[in-house]
């Protein structure tokens, strides 16, 4: 019965539109929005087979019909989506990626793209690629058509659904290789940065993997601490070797990684920056929890001579254990070659512990004191 009433309302809405002209009640150019509302309702529901018909229907009628279209990738029946899809992918195939209209509906959906269903985004992001790809086949694509695409990249890293992030990702690549794209480089890393605070680890993963490139990897050194080991390892592999990006003494801490390949990553970086294995062991000690083992340091550097002892004194200095800050003070002190007398002065003044103060200003007028002696009258 129900199916009957839909045939009814359908060959009702017929008569209707045949007959209206006639009637003298409306003009063939105000019949086109009805006409448009119909042949996008019919596409919306079509199946596989009826898919193709109605799609040419819609292209009989494109400037009424994009609305409706557009509408349709709201919906969330995914064929519904899909079949939008088809028609919007039609119109632009018939008006062209570079056509005023075609670049106007790009716009369009950048501005829409939160507002659509997850299936409509998927739908979105798809259209984008299928343009852009096809622009860059037989001529540049226009520098509107880049624009749209990296604000429609943007408003996809705020996405969770997994294929809508696989699809942005496909998109970022395709700007990201493009070095004529004007205008997208900060919407890249705008969306890469979304994904590397991402909560599922392997949108971390693969936004790591297309971070390495200049400019870009900067935003991955906080992920050499994440909390699962995978995305630890592929952060050292990206940014271990990058010397302008994160100093050796941040890749430091790695040296203590639960992960044994990330230790093993770790050291590999600092030997390919010209450390040696005694400037990596005593990295080792420097960075330990525990304060014992920081003090080992000092019998470190009187060990190994191709160490600067000002470099790991001064760090020592500044040690959150005060007996560590002690040690390194009174070290430097007895070293005749090495001259830390700015950052004991430092310590004397503003040092967070009294005693290491006191001590400080104690170490500071006993080398002046002793100075003096040897300058004679």
């Amino acid at each position: 019965m129900s199916r009957f009433r839909v045939r009814g309302r359908t060959a009702l809405l017929l008569v209707v539109l045949v007959l209206l002209p006639a009637l003298g009640v409306t003009s063939w150019v105000e019949r086109r929005p009805l006409l448009a509302w119909y042949y996008v309702r019919g596409l919306s529901r079509a199946g596989d087979r009826e898919r193709e018909v109605w799609v040419q229907r819609v292209l009989t009628v494109p400037a009424d019909a994009l609305p409706g279209l557009l509408d349709g990738l709201c919906d969330e029946d995914a064929r519904a989506c899909a079949n939008c899809q088809a028609g919007l992918a039609r119109l632009v195939h018939q008006w062209g990626p570079a056509d005023p209209r075609a670049l106007a509906l790009g716009d369009e959906l950048a501005s829409r793209f939160t507002r659509l269903s997850v299936a409509g985004q998927q739908g979105a992001l798809r259209l984008q690629l299928t343009w852009l790809r096809t622009a860059a086949n037989s001529k540049a694509p226009a520098r509107e058509q880049w624009q749209h695409a990296g604000r429609l990249l943007v408003a996809a890293g705020r996405a969770t659904d997994r294929e809508v992030r696989s699809r942005a990702f496909e998109l970022a690549a395709l700007l990201m290789a493009q070095a004529g794209a004007p205008d997208t480089a900060d919407d890249c890393r705008e969306f890469l940065g979304a994904c590397l605070r991402a909560d599922q680890s392997e949108v971390r993963l693969r936004a790591i993997r297309l971070s390495e490139q200049p400019g870009l990897l900067r935003q991955v050194v906080p992920l050499l601490g994440d909390s699962d080991a995978s995305v630890r390892r592929a952060a050292m592999l990206a940014v271990g070797p990058a010397q302008d990006v994160v100093l050796a003494d941040e890749l430091l801490h790695a040296l203590h990684d639960s992960d044994p390949e990330v230790r093993r990553l770790c050291e590999a970086a600092l030997r390919g920056r010209h450390l040696s294995d005694g400037q990596i062991r005593l990295g080792r000690l420097i960075t330990d929890e525990r304060p014992a083992v920081r003090l080992q340091v000092l019998a470190s550097i009187e060990d190994c001579s191709d160490l600067e002892p000002g470099v790991w004194l001064r760090r020592l200095s500044h040690d959150p254990e005060p007996a560590v800050r002690i040690a390194a003070l009174r070290a430097a002190t007895e070293q005749s070659v090495v001259d830390l007398s700015d950052r004991i002065d430092q310590m004397a003044q503003s040092d967070p512990s009294p005693s290491v103060c006191q001590l400080a200003r104690y170490y500071l007028s006993y080398q002046k004191s002793h100075s003096s002696s040897y300058a004679g009258p």
